[in-house]
């Protein structure tokens, strides 16, 4: 005598477990306190993939999307109801940018192919500067500051080469050791 006991017929019964069954196979359509479950839109879909994909924080996200029930910004909601959107949309970005880049690359874009190459291929823009045929290795003292006095002022930086001449001693003091010169 352990088992329910019901005065309705076997078809009654039948009836009632079928409806059971098909109430548990379905989702629900209200969370535990009864609200209806949030629907994002396809617009909503698209405004939370652009916006997670140019870096824009949750926080500001959840008021670009209004609940359609409420009309007010979703905030918890939205973790829930766009997860995929969200881990998707900087992705998507990145890719649909690097597309169009290499699009416009291979049309003849040389910017595009001079941004690309410098970013993918490692190429740099470089400035060399040349020695023309001067051999600093070779020269006497007075011949390197001449030299270097010479190069400074076409360049217009003005050195008075008068210096070394009025005091020798003055570039021997330069090369002497910091012991030497505490003396």
């Amino acid at each position: 005598m352990g088992g329910r006991h019901c005065f309705c017929s076997a078809a009654a019964r039948e009836a009632a477990e079928r409806r059971l069954r098909a109430r548990a196979e379905q989702p629900a359509a209200t969370h535990p306190g009864g609200m209806p479950k949030f629907e994002p839109t396809d617009e909503q879909r698209t405004i939370v993939e652009r916006a997670a994909g140019f870096g824009l924080p949750q926080a500001k996200i959840c008021q670009l999307v209004v609940s359609d029930r409420t009309g007010r910004p979703i905030d918890d909601t939205l973790r829930k109801a766009f997860r995929a959107v969200l881990d998707r949309g900087m992705a998507l970005i990145h890719y649909k940018v690097g597309s169009s880049l290499v699009d416009n690359a291979l049309n003849g874009n040389v910017n595009a192919q001079m941004f690309y190459l410098s970013r993918q291929a490692g190429w740099k823009e470089t400035q060399v500067v040349e020695n023309r045929g001067v051999d600093y290795d070779r020269m006497s003292e007075e011949e390197l500051i001449r030299s270097i006095a010479e190069r400074a002022n076409k360049l217009g930086v003005k050195i008075d080469m008068s210096i070394g001449e009025q005091h020798p001693h003055a570039l021997d003091r330069n090369h002497r050791s910091k012991r030497q010169r505490r003396r």
